[in-house]
């Protein structure tokens, strides 16, 4: 190959790697990692659309979709179990293709979580009935929560630098007494703060949802289990929009 010839070839990888970058970075590759949230549990012991489905439902309306992926969410998912998975390198099939977690994280330009409402919601039904009295217990299990999510973070930022957008946690509980209402009112502001924190690394976002999830019976319509109606998976999507609009 002659010197000519080498230069022209060159020239034609750096353009090609060029529009490679142009068209293929308009298609945005997303991952939802987390629990019922992520599956679209709903308030009646039925699947529908999650917030996660929403949203890559608006991806693609903007035609800036390339992959989504929402398989390795779970029922009873948790920030540990993640984790485990992400060490033993779990394994799918995604349309007769395998793919391990690790290979779903490195490769995804936004990354959502979801976790621990459901945890949230045995703890505080079971301190309901006494006003919230035993707090400390559920102040040990916020402070764990979110050591469980910093090592989760620390993770994926080893083998992913790109968008992570966190959904947060909301109060399960409405119709309560007052003194109930000043002490989930204490609760939810220190986990708030503490989502704010996490949003200190670069390229983390906390999506915060309890204020607007307060008192609202037509985002969690059954007291007895603390799922989402499609109105509140569409809130949360709309929310997570938002935030995704500010940087695109």
């Amino acid at each position: 190959m002659n010197r000519k010839t080498l230069v022209i070839f060159f020239i034609g990888l750096i353009l090609s790697f060029i529009i490679f970058k142009l068209v293929y970075k308009e298609k945005i590759d997303y991952l939802a990692l987390g629990d019922e949230l992520v599956l679209g549990y709903t308030p009646f012991d039925t699947y529908n659309k999650s917030y996660s489905d929403y949203f890559s439902d608006y991806l693609k309306s903007k035609k800036k979709l390339g992959f989504y992926i929402n398989d390795f969410s779970k029922y009873n998912y948790t920030i540990k179990k993640l984790i485990n998975d992400m060490d033993n390198i779990k394994e799918i099939k995604i349309n007769n293709k395998k793919i391990n977690i690790n290979q779903a994280i490195s490769s995804s330009d936004i990354i959502t979580l979801s976790f621990g409402q459901k945890e949230l919601y045995v703890l505080l039904s079971k301190n309901y009935n006494n006003k919230l009295k035993n707090i400390n217990e559920i102040y040990k299990y916020i402070d764990e929560y979110f050591n469980d999510y910093i090592l989760l973070l620390n993770k994926i930022r080893k083998i992913n630098s790109n968008e992570i957008y966190i959904i947060g946690l909301y109060d399960p509980l409405i119709n309560v007494n007052q003194e109930t209402i000043i002490k989930l009112n204490e609760i939810f502001n220190y986990i708030n703060n503490k989502f704010k924190l996490l949003e200190e690394n670069k390229n983390i976002y906390y999506i915060e949802i309890s204020k607007e999830f307060d008192n609202k019976n037509y985002y969690i319509p059954n007291i007895k289990n603390p799922y989402p109606s499609l109105e509140g998976y569409n809130y949360i999507s709309n929310k997570l929009i938002y935030k995704v609009s500010k940087k695109c």
